[in-house]
């Protein structure tokens, strides 16, 4: 796993301006039902990918962690259809306002989480077929190819707590109840060097160690603990998943989203 050595995503910019959860509790697209006490979900048919050597974790969670998973789960998607994590990364560095140079074709250079849902928001995303991680780039007319991508757009996305909150352990029942009732949560993490020798469990932060953040996604919850799928292959943790400690996700988590399709 060379991902290691690279320090992937950024913050989100405007954060201040996102949509809350109590927005998507007025919309009906979420609600206060009971929450199991544990949740996980994995499924046989969501393999973790190995982002390589590149800063494409954003691409990675917003398309194959969070959007994939949400699109089978709505009989949107089939579940052996893989959404292209390259478009949105690519795309989202296009588009994302902190650029000042050329990006899109920089494979160490990373974007972040609200780049790539302002992407999937106004322009969809497109499949694994039509643009392939590790093949040429899309042939055909932009027309055709932007018409199909946007059968794959989201609603809206929500902003369920970050690290300008005084205290993120309160959006902990926010984070249980999105996974609950709408599916994975997309996080945005500090990276230390124990991050990438774990054996399945993350629970000390190295603050002063922090070599810069990571896309994620929150996949469960169980008593003191966050399930954590990351796109470092099935070598890293257990099988491509962690679990995150209450007291590491406190130090840990930059950003978190909820996304509606």
């Amino acid at each position: 796993m060379e991902a290691e050595l690279i320090a992937a995503a950024r913050r989100s910019h405007a954060r201040e301006d996102d949509y809350a959860p109590d927005r998507a509790r007025q919309e009906g697209y979420l609600h206060d039902r009971p929450h199991p006490a544990s949740l996980d979900l994995r499924a046989g048919w969501h393999d973790v990918a190995d982002q390589g050597r590149t800063t494409s974790c954003v691409g990675w969670a917003v398309a194959d962690s969070v959007l994939r998973w949400q699109l089978v789960k709505s009989d949107r998607l089939a579940p052996d259809e893989r959404l292209s994590a390259r478009y949105v990364w690519m795309a989202s560095k296009e588009f994302d306002q902190r650029i000042t140079y050329p990006s899109t074709f920089l494979e160490e250079d990373g974007t972040s989480l609200k780049a790539g849902l302002d992407v999937v928001r106004k322009f969809g995303a497109a499949l694994e077929s039509e643009l392939p991680w590790d093949r040429g780039l899309v042939h055909g007319t932009p027309e055709a190819f932007n018409k199909a991508a946007r059968r794959r757009r989201i609603m809206a996305y929500y902003n369920l707590g970050d690290d300008s909150s005084p205290d993120i352990t309160a959006h902990y029942g926010e984070w249980r109840r999105w996974l609950h009732e709408s599916g994975p949560v997309l996080v945005l993490i500090k990276l230390d060097p124990y991050i990438h020798t774990n054996d399945g469990v993350l629970e000390d932060l190295d603050e002063t160690a922090v070599t810069g953040s990571h896309a994620a996604a929150l996949y469960g919850y169980g008593p003191g603990y966050f399930l954590l799928r990351s796109s470092w292959g099935t070598d890293w943790g257990d099988a491509g998943y962690a679990r995150m400690t209450h007291a590491y996700a406190a130090e840990a988590v930059i950003e978190s989203y909820g996304v509606m399709v």
